[in-house]
């Protein structure tokens, strides 16, 4: 499907690379990083805040 979901960051003060581990790279069980950035549109994030992002999804999740 074409569905798109928007995550609007803009009160987001601070990214810990744990958090966006949790957050988004879960999904790299299910789909590549470049398909989940194709279904998420990330709003209001600083560039460092969206390089953590790519980095945890590039890692993949790691479950605790």
């Amino acid at each position: 499907s074409s569905d798109v979901c928007s995550s609007d960051l803009s009160n987001v003060d601070t990214m810990i690379s744990s958090f966006a581990n949790e957050a988004f790279a879960y999904f790299t069980k299910y789909a590549s990083p470049e398909q989940i950035k194709k279904k998420i549109k990330f709003e209001n994030i600083s560039t460092v805040k969206m390089e953590i992002i790519d980095i945890e999804l590039l890692n993949g999740y790691k479950s605790k």
